[in-house]
This record gives structure tokens, C-alpha cells and sequence, in this order.
């Protein structure tokens, strides 16, 4: 019975180990995040105004491996991402270190977001002078990178 209740308390306490995220900047430098502004341009008749804000970071990875980038934690809600590394959109693959990425995330008016789940929300408020949060997974475990800011790019409207 001893043995049983150590089994599972070790087991507890690894899933707990694995599940938690952990704030850190040891997987990728930041040289470049933007965001901007878009829109599809003049609204049709009965047609709800659309457009939205492209976040881009451009970065150099400092862990090789199978990362996966799953989204994009700003406002505390979730944004889902696309990589692009090289010509390769919505990139999924083993990454060597040097290698340099772009992160999308398109936030669309009218989309539902993610809330963030209580564990990344609670960490993520922790954190004082972070805009956002890239959520990167690696073996397993769950990271978030802080990004300190955004800068503005021009806006841009698609002609219809």
C-alpha cells in the first residue's frame, strides 16, 4: 500500500512537472516585432466592417529540435500562429539552432479567442512590462517567451 501511494504521488508530481509552463528566453531572440493595423477596405451594404491586427516577430533560434509554436499569448487571450522558416509557410519540422523564423498571429475582429488557461493566466500576470507571450513547446514542456513590446507598422487596406 506504502509503495502504491509513492507510485502515485511521483507520478503526480511528474505530470505536474511536465504540465506547467515556465517563463524564459533561453529558445529564441527576438530582433524584430510589429504589429499592424489591416482592413479589407469599404464595407458592402449589410456587411459588418472586418479587418483586424497582424502580429510578426522575427527571430533567431538558440534551441535545435522539434519546437512547436502554437500561439500567441496577448490581452490574456490566445492567438493561434503560423512559422515561416525560409520559403516554408505554416513550417512543421526539426529547427537547428542560428535558424531564423517569422511568427505570424492574425487577430480578426469578429473571431473567438482562447482565454488563457488559469495556470498560464496566473504566470502571465506575473510578469510586469510584457506585452505578449509566445507559447513554445520543447520535449514536452511549455514555454512562454516574453516579448517587451510591439512597434507599429503603417496600416494597410485591401481594395476591393
Amino acid at each position: 500500500m506504502k509503495n502504491l501511494l509513492l507510485l502515485i504521488m511521483v507520478s503526480f508530481f511528474i505530470f505536474q512537472a511536465n504540465g506547467q509552463a515556465k517563463i524564459t528566453a533561453n529558445c529564441l531572440k527576438i530582433t524584430e516585432s510589429t504589429v499592424q493595423v489591416w482592413s479589407p477596405g469599404m464595407a458592402q451594404a449589410g456587411e459588418k466592417k472586418a479587418g483586424g491586427k497582424i502580429y510578426q516577430i522575427v527571430g533567431m533560434l538558440k534551441k535545435s529540435g522539434d519546437l512547436t509554436f502554437d500561439s500567441l499569448f496577448i490581452d490574456g487571450r490566445s492567438i493561434g500562429v503560423e512559422v515561416i522558416k525560409g520559403n516554408d509557410r505554416a513550417y512543421k519540422g526539426t529547427f537547428k539552432k542560428g535558424d531564423t523564423i517569422t511568427i505570424l498571429a492574425r487577430q480578426d475582429k469578429g473571431n473567438r479567442y482562447f482565454k488563457s488557461s488559469d495556470d498560464v493566466s496566473a504566470l502571465i500576470s506575473s510578469e510586469a512590462n510584457t506585452s505578449a507571450f509566445i507559447s513554445i513547446w520543447l520535449n514536452g514542456k511549455r514555454y512562454l517567451h516574453p516579448i517587451a513590446e510591439f512597434k507599429d507598422k503603417a496600416g494597410h487596406t485591401l481594395n476591393q
